[in-house]
């Protein structure tokens, strides 16, 4: 019994990546060190993610059979999204600290130190939605239901029929003439 347990002990190894290898391989590999070895390794992340860890950053060295059989799972160690609440998630960034936050209060959280990019051939919001800041909009917008708010800057407003609302005036046949502009 202590022979097989001191096999399974000799499998795993701390180490740390050393050295960050071109990513455009079929299979992710990078430099890690242990024990003052440095061998390159492939690294293993769970289906769906893919990363290359920077260097410094903690593995897991798993020795499989002979000593050209490693395989290494990267951790986040001192570089981790810290003080989470129980069956909270973070995907995340440590060098830029960009992340998405799964919280416990059924909240989703997405930080980005530089612009979001959604690229889809149709993005669909159902529920309220609170902008702060300026918006762009390129393009046709259709609106169904009120829209309230302040007053129009920049530019002009005009009906399908290409009515101009800032100067649009109306014949009164009561008096002469025609009604003033909006003020």
């Amino acid at each position: 019994m202590n022979n097989i347990l001191q096999r399974l002990k000799s499998m795993f190894k701390f180490g740390y990546v050393s050295n960050i290898e071109d990513d455009a391989g079929d299979l992710p590999v990078a430099q890690y060190t242990y024990h003052g070895q440095a061998k390159d390794i492939v690294t293993v992340y769970p289906y769906g993610f893919c990363a290359n860890a920077p260097a410094d950053n903690l593995a897991v060295v798993v020795n499989m059979g002979t000593t050209d059989q490693k395989i290494a799972f990267t951790a986040s160690g001192k570089d981790r999204f810290k003080n989470l609440k129980g069956g909270e998630v973070v995907v995340g960034n440590f060098v830029t600290g960009d992340f998405v936050k799964f919280n416990a209060e059924q909240k989703i959280e997405v930080v980005s130190s530089g612009s979001v990019d959604i690229t889809a051939p149709a993005i669909n919001v159902n529920g309220g939605t609170t902008i702060t800041g300026d918006v762009t909009v390129s393009g046709g917008l259709t609106v169904s239901g009120d829209i309230t708010g302040g007053s129009v800057t920049g530019g002009t407003v005009s009906t399908t029929g290409g009515i101009d609302l800032d100067t649009h005036t109306h014949f009164v046949p009561s008096a002469p003439g025609s009604s003033n502009p909006p003020q």
